[in-house]
Order: C-alpha cells, then structure tokens, then sequence
C-alpha cells in the first residue's frame, strides 16, 4: 500500500490516503468525522468513484463560537486546542471545531479552574 497526502477540495483539509496500485482501490478516513471509505476506480470513466453520502454535511463552529458556546475566552480556545483537549482541523489555516465534538466537550468537562500538573 503507498500512503499519498490529498486535500479536499470542498473545505481545505489534508487528508492521508492508502492506495493499493493492483486492485486499483484507495481508503481514506473523511477529514471532519473520520469515518472509514473506500473508492474504486472505475476504468470506463477513468476516475474514482465517491460515495454520495461523503458529502454530507457536517456542523462546524469558529473558535469564537466555539468560546461562546463553552462560556470561556478565546485565549483559554487556544489553550485547548494546543494542550489537544479538543481536536481541531485547519481550514484555510484557521482552526474549526466539529460542533458534536464540542458539544460533548462541554458536556462532559469538569467544572471549575483546570489543575496544573
């Protein structure tokens, strides 16, 4: 299998892809939600075909919003997007959230100041 970097067209964001050169198929996680797809080449159309449902629609939010919706400040967004707490993707080089991810952040985050370790 060879790895090949590929960038979506649709939102900006990198993505690895593994190709097998025998059976002509590619598998890749999508960019946003990760899910697993693999596409076949179809050699009368000479390209690959991709699944319609890959092109949903997924929610995502600013950090802005994504401060808002937390009730924190946009330095404290930045302070959790470098210590990893929450994953962001780079689109159009600026940080997006995947609005579940958040959500389920917010939800499950203990309350109070965070302990330095």
């Amino acid at each position: 299998m060879e790895r090949v970097m590929f960038t979506c067209p649709f939102t900006g964001v990198e993505f690895q892809a593994f190709k097998e050169p025998h059976t002509k198929k590619m598998f890749f996680a999508h960019a946003l939600d990760h899910e697993m797809f693999g596409i076949t080449w179809d050699m009368e159309r000479d390209c690959f075909i991709v699944p319609a449902h890959m092109f949903r629609h997924i929610p995502t939010c600013t950090p802005a919003e994504a401060a808002e919706i937390l009730d924190v400040s946009r330095q404290r967004i930045s302070q959790l997007i470098n210590d990893d707490v929450i994953p962001s993707h780079i689109v159009n080089g600026q940080p997006v959230f995947v609005k579940s991810d958040l959500l389920e952040y917010r939800d499950t985050r203990r309350a109070g100041r965070p302990k330095k370790d």
